[in-house]
């Protein structure tokens, strides 16, 4: 049984819901040594206490084994959360310099668009000037 565990979690092939599985699978399968254990002793009234012991300590091994790969597991959850936080500053943060910076760029741009919205609604003078010479006046300005 304690051959199937691996405490360093070092099998970077596995997916990290895998890998949570496989605890998860583990942790179970403790559970159920346990429960045997218990109701192999339910009806006896004096076990061996050598045999008692090392079921024991084996469980005990097991135990520890379990620790190890579930502090293991929350040391990433937090660097997880930690990183993901981080990249969402970045994204935010880069999104708001990015408006920062262009906001004068898209002001002028803003403001030409007016220009033009305010010179076409104007009646246009009657004389031998065209449109076009017109539209160059108003970008001078």
């Amino acid at each position: 049984m304690p051959e199937n565990i691996n405490p360093k979690l070092s099998d970077e092939s596995k997916p990290f819901q895998e890998r949570l599985d496989d605890v998860r699978t583990i942790v179970e399968e403790n559970l159920r040594y346990t429960k045997s254990l218990y109701d192999a002793n339910a009806g006896q009234e004096k076990v061996a206490r050598g045999d008692f012991e090392e079921m024991l300590a084996e469980n005990l091994e097991l135990t520890k084994k379990i620790y190890k790969v579930t502090t293991k597991i929350h040391r990433h959850l937090f660097w997880q959360q930690i990183f993901g936080l981080i990249k969402i500053i970045i994204i935010v943060g880069s999104l708001a310099w990015g408006v920062y910076l262009a906001y004068p760029m898209l002001d002028s741009a803003i403001q030409t668009y007016q220009n033009l919205i305010n010179l076409t609604g104007t009646k246009l003078p009657s004389g031998d000037q065209n449109l076009l010479q017109q539209l160059e006046g108003k970008l001078k300005q």
